[in-house]
């Protein structure tokens, strides 16, 4: 859905680029492209960009947790897959509303 910038022309907000914190590659911090389209490398670094998923992780035979989708961005990734964030929850990031 566009909304008008201040010149009144419409923006279209790119869905791929908006999953990505302030619209930067995880991996180099270069500005994503406003046209990205899911699987396009960054041509700094060659992240492949997609639509974020959810924070899901799932809990291992031997007690620890998993990140599923492999969120390397995440200040609880351990950058090997593995989750730290405390609890039980399956989506530890998840907000709730009460």
């Amino acid at each position: 859905m566009p909304f008008l910038n201040p010149n009144k022309n419409p923006v279209f907000l790119n869905p791929i680029k908006m999953s990505y914190d302030d619209g930067l590659c995880p991996d180099c911090n270069l500005e994503i492209p406003d046209d990205v389209v899911e699987g396009q490398e960054c041509q700094n670094c060659g992240h492949v960009f997609n639509e974020e998923m959810p924070c899901e992780r799932e809990i291992e035979d031997d007690g620890t947790w998993t990140c599923i989708y492999d969120h390397t961005g995440c200040l609880w990734n351990d950058s090997n897959n593995g989750c730290s964030h405390g609890g039980d929850s399956l989506r530890p990031l998840e907000v709730v509303n009460d």
